[in-house]
This record gives C-alpha cells, structure tokens and sequence, in this order.
C-alpha cells in the first residue's frame, strides 16, 4: 500500500493535498445528514426531536436509554441538538438503526433547514 501511496504522489502531486482539502470541506456533509435523517423518521409518526443539555449524568443517560428503546421497539429513531455554548456551536445527531451521525454547526438557519425536510416532529427538552 505504501508502494502504490508513493506511485500515486509521484504521478499526481496534489494529490494527497486535494485529499486532505475534500475531508476538511466535507462537500457531502449536508447530503450524508439528510439520509440519516430520512433512515430516522417513520412516515407513520412524528420523528422525536430532543433538546439536551452537553453535561452528561443522569439525563443523558435516561435519553440515551430512551433512543435505544425507540429504535429497538418501534424501529423509530430520533434526533438530539445540544448547544456547545464553549465552543459557540451547536450539535445535531440523529440515531437510527443505521447507527448515530453526528455534525456540528454554528448556523441555527442550517439546522432549521435540515429539521424542515421532515413533516411532522415532537419536540422534547430534555
């Protein structure tokens, strides 16, 4: 690997630096978050929007047995935002049976417009 790492440098040397620039922009980010999205939500019900605090104990751990039970039960997953007030942003996941994805965003415009794609939505503070 390492031999055909080194064929690719020599014959493309912008190659390693396009790489880095493609992961760093991330282009597919906001296509990758609708799917999650879209694999979370049930056509038959609300998708479960929680709003949680970023201090762990024993309210994370309630939610986080709430989500697993709703995926588990219901085949029905959920979204988390948390505001990461000491970094200035705001955390999305959204939890499937896929697994969890997971985002960061400073632009509440950006995270409506994500919750938007979705018809109905419970929202929870958690």
């Amino acid at each position: 690997m390492r031999s055909n790492g080194a064929i690719i440098s020599k014959r493309y040397p912008a190659y390693d630096a396009n790489v880095q620039d493609f992961i760093a922009t991330d282009p597919l980010l906001s296509a990758r978050i609708l799917l999650a999205i879209a694999a979370a939500k049930r056509p038959d019900r609300p998708l479960p929007v929680y709003f949680a605090h970023d201090l762990g104990g024993g309210a994370e751990s309630y939610l986080q047995s709430r989500i697993k039970s709703q995926i588990e039960t219901m085949d029905q997953g959920a979204v988390t935002v948390r505001e990461r007030a000491d970094a200035g942003l705001f955390e999305l996941e959204i939890h499937s049976t896929a697994g969890k994805t997971k985002v960061h965003t400073d632009d509440l415009g950006h995270l409506r417009n994500l919750l938007h794609t979705v018809d109905q939505l419970n929202l929870v503070y958690s």
